[in-house]
């Protein structure tokens, strides 16, 4: 699923020209061009991501220059119901950003920045599909079962 540029400010609650500085700063935004932009949800949680830590933590769009390309990678290789289980680990110095599974926490020689993910996630979801995930009933994950000819034709039947 792909969404417009007003659809992103609206959901992470940014300014057109908050948005736009941001596109030339980020290099995981510099695909995004033309007169019809969309942009992937990895995209918009990272900039929601991102929001937060300016706001929230006080820092910099500079300072996160440095770990926008790891943040950008972490968020968009784990589903967002595995990454609001977690929190994000930003050391700013060295340019790493990790994900921390459950509430593990990570010792380190340097300073760090320690995100739960969850909040970010959850405002993100009800803000884009207007739907809230309850924690009533968990997704049940089951694993890829391969479907012979056989099994196909009797379930036609069927």
């Amino acid at each position: 699923m792909q969404y417009t540029p007003g659809q992103v400010r609206q959901a992470v609650r940014l300014t057109q020209e908050t948005l736009r500085h941001w596109r030339a700063i980020f290099t995981f935004l510099s695909g995004i061009r033309g007169q019809g932009p969309s942009y992937r949800p990895a995209q918009i949680l990272t900039l929601a991501i991102i929001k937060r830590l300016v706001e929230d933590c006080g820092l910099s769009v500079s300072a996160l220059k440095t770990v926008e390309a790891q943040l950008h990678y972490v968020v968009q290789i784990r589903h967002w119901t595995a990454l609001e289980r977690g929190s994000l680990s930003l050391a700013l110095s060295t340019g790493e950003a990790t994900f921390i599974e459950g509430r593990s926490a990570s010792v380190r020689d340097c300073a760090i920045i320690l995100l739960p993910l969850g909040p970010v996630i959850s405002e993100l979801r009800v803000a884009l599909t207007g739907m809230e995930v309850l924690d009533d009933q968990p997704s049940l994950n089951f694993p890829p079962v391969p479907v012979t000819p056989e099994a196909a034709a009797r379930a036609r039947q069927a």
